[in-house]
């Protein structure tokens, strides 16, 4: 059989950002030997980032969240202001539940601990092209217990929504369908479907018809 007989594997585009030199070098080699790998672009502070997502998109962001010019969520903040659908991998080394979860409201696809193997990381990678959400196992138990611990649902949780994800669920519980909210809106269908996800999680519901009912008999509908 020639090489043309078989499906060609799809090349994944990754763009780095890491304020260590060091540690975008060990990454950057490691991954270099994937042959469905391409590194785009390595950065090492969140200006920089910025400046070179306007020159080149990759399909995956491999994200520290400690980038010298932006501490803890703010990078993450700015990217998905202006790129909401960029799938993004946080690589760190905070393993704090309230680190992970912020991020995890405020949009990503993955999350990942500093000194993890590299088929972790390999397998981190894959899951998010997939479009399936990877969390690092280490973190998965401390978050399971997190929220376990949590109440069912509270009206406090309005208060931790964005302005995007209130506009979303005041939407879904107008009845509005994921195209009827991303014309709204002017975001993508994806980026709905994502804040929803994320909503569900936060009010501990598991479909619209449960959010819609909790928003409705919480009263949330009328809170602004």
């Amino acid at each position: 059989k020639s090489a043309s007989d078989g499906p060609s594997k799809k090349t994944i585009t990754i763009m780095l950002a890491d304020d260590h030199p060091v540690v975008r070098y060990a990454v950057e080699s490691l991954l270099r030997g994937q042959p469905d790998i391409e590194i785009i672009g390595e950065v090492g502070s969140c200006a920089d980032l910025m400046v070179l997502l306007e020159q080149k998109r990759p399909e995956l962001l491999l994200l520290d969240l400690d980038l010298g010019d932006a501490c803890g969520t703010e990078a993450l903040l700015k990217l998905r202001e202006k790129y909401p659908d960029q799938k993004v991998i946080i690589y760190s080394s905070y393993c704090s539940e309230a680190i992970v979860i912020e991020t995890m409201r405020i949009g990503i696809q993955g999350y990942l601990l500093k000194g993890s193997s590299l088929d972790k990381l390999h397998e981190a990678i894959h899951t998010v092209v997939q479009m399936k959400f990877y969390m690092d196992p280490t973190l998965a138990y401390k978050i399971m217990g997190h929220m376990r611990h949590q109440p069912e649902h509270s009206t406090n949780s309005w208060t931790t929504l964005t302005p995007r994800e209130k506009s979303v669920i005041h939407l879904v519980a107008s009845g509005k369908r994921n195209k009827e909210i991303a014309d709204a809106l002017y975001i993508s269908e994806r980026t709905v479907r994502f804040h929803i996800s994320s909503l569900f999680k936060k009010f501990n519901v598991t479909n619209r018809t449960e959010l819609s009912r909790l928003v409705v008999s919480e009263h949330l509908i009328g809170h602004h």
